[in-house]
């Protein structure tokens, strides 16, 4: 694909940091952190709480609904 390797744990920790301390990706780190961690990981739960935040900022966006609703 033409994408360069890199280190899985390390891009998760640097999501993590622009979800919570970051001043002008918040968001779209908070968005592919959930993204990565449920279409990758398949872990659903760490998705959903990362998620979290966008739905109560955003409740109108049908993207961020959990499953079911």
């Amino acid at each position: 694909m033409g994408i360069p390797g890199g280190n899985k744990s390390v891009g998760l920790r640097q999501l993590e940091t622009a979800s919570t301390l970051g001043e002008l990706t918040q968001m779209e780190a908070r968005f592919n952190m959930a993204k990565s961690l449920r279409n990758y990981d398949f872990d659903y739960h760490g998705a959903e709480q990362a998620a979290a935040p966008l739905l109560a900022a955003y409740p109108e966006n049908p993207i961020f609904l959990p499953a079911g609703r």
